[in-house]
């Protein structure tokens, strides 16, 4: 089966996953705690995890849901003729539990804001790993809300994130080829450039190896 998201979840937030922890530890933040331990950096997926309310900060995804919608694959036909194929993709629905860890530094700073703006900075790395290049074809962001269950007894903030990835139904995946490199076997791409003169009286050929993006 190919690594694709369309079949594979863990395929899709694995490769989030491991974007928030790069993201966090260049920037310094804690990396995520998740139900494996602390500091695991790992995002939990599944509704058995919602209770747990890891401790901060974390993230743990719910899937809720999936609405479809039709689409007729382009091109014209005559009367008579058999219609395009009709396609199908679907969202899929998801909600995102977001905790956002308190000062580190209460106490010295008392900043208490602290653990809003951690929120904040959570979702931030996480939509952006989402619709990171290379990762899912389509996301909609379906809102979010703040939810604090205690008033009294809490360790940092909460931020619920709804959203929606798109999903090929009835079109088998896309399978991702990577550009080879000196370890890992993939693509190459090898062209050739031809330069004429204006007045078409002289052509100058030169072959050229296009290297694979940084």
């Amino acid at each position: 089966m190919p690594e694709t998201f369309p079949s594979q979840l863990a395929s899709l937030f694995g490769a989030v996953q491991a974007q928030v922890a790069t993201v966090r530890a260049a920037l310094g933040y804690p990396a995520l705690n998740g139900p494996d331990g602390p500091g695991t950096g790992t995002i939990a997926v599944g509704a058995e995890y919602a209770p747990y309310q890891l401790s901060a900060p974390s993230i743990t995804v719910v899937p809720t849901g999936e609405s479809f919608q039709p689409a007729q694959k382009a091109g014209s036909y005559a009367v008579g003729q058999i219609p395009p194929k009709q396609l199908y993709s679907s969202w899929l629905h998801f909600t995102a539990f977001i905790w956002g860890d308190p000062d580190p530094n209460f106490g010295v700073t008392q900043d208490v804001l602290y653990d809003f703006d951690a929120c904040l900075e959570l979702r931030r790395e996480f939509i952006e790993a989402l619709v990171n290049p290379g990762g899912i074809p389509t996301i909609h962001l379906d809102g979010a809300t703040w939810d604090q269950p205690n008033n009294e007894r809490r360790s940092g903030r909460m931020y619920v994130l709804r959203f929606s990835v798109l999903s090929r139904i009835n079109n088998e995946p896309y399978i991702y080829l990577p550009y080879a490199t000196a370890t890992t076997s993939g693509v190459s791409v090898a062209t050739t450039f031809y330069a004429i003169s204006g007045d078409g009286t002289s052509t100058e050929v030169e072959a050229a190896y296009i290297a694979p993006p940084p």
